[in-house]
């Protein structure tokens, strides 16, 4: 294949899209990498999906592992995602609230919490490539914050 034929399928893939509202039924599948921002730099991998469920509302599950040195975390959530129709243009902004499962395991001592959480973040609304960033709040018996930022591929119309 051309240089120019693949510069011209990228350059289409990437070009924003005119409206931030999502097709009810349309799944977006991605991957993320995460930081916690409370404490020592914990880096983290993981996957999420999101089903739009209205022009305005969607469903996200996701599923974090954060590297310790002395252990492992896991984060497996969801929240219900609200995407308000307000001019952030060429982003589209989005506010969720849900809850997560944590296990954790540091220095051969496992604990397990379940937790509030809430974010807010910004989708680069492309033909079905989407950056994203995104704030997450973990409310434990103090408030954590998460740096979250990834890429999800659109299934089907947006």
């Amino acid at each position: 294949m051309s240089k120019a034929l693949v510069l011209l399928t990228v350059l289409a893939g990437l070009q924003p899209r005119e409206t931030a509202a999502q097709t009810p039924g349309s799944v977006e599948l991605g991957v993320l990498g995460a930081g916690d921002l409370t404490r020592s730099a914990e880096p983290a991998v993981g996957v999420a999906m999101v089903l739009n469920l209205s022009p305005r509302l969607a469903f996200n599950p996701s599923a974090l592992h954060f590297f310790h040195r002395d252990g492992t975390n896991w984060q497996i959530g969801g929240t219900l995602r609200y995407a308000p129709p307000v001019p952030v243009r060429p982003f589209a902004l989005y506010l969720g609230a849900g809850a997560a499962w944590t296990w954790t395991t540091l220095a051969n001592n496992g604990r397990s919490n379940v937790v509030w959480m809430g974010q807010v973040g910004l989708d680069l609304p492309m033909s079905r490539v989407m950056p994203f960033v995104e704030v997450q709040l973990l409310k434990y018996d103090t408030v954590n914050s998460q740096l979250v930022a990834g890429m999800r591929v659109g299934l089907g119309e947006r």
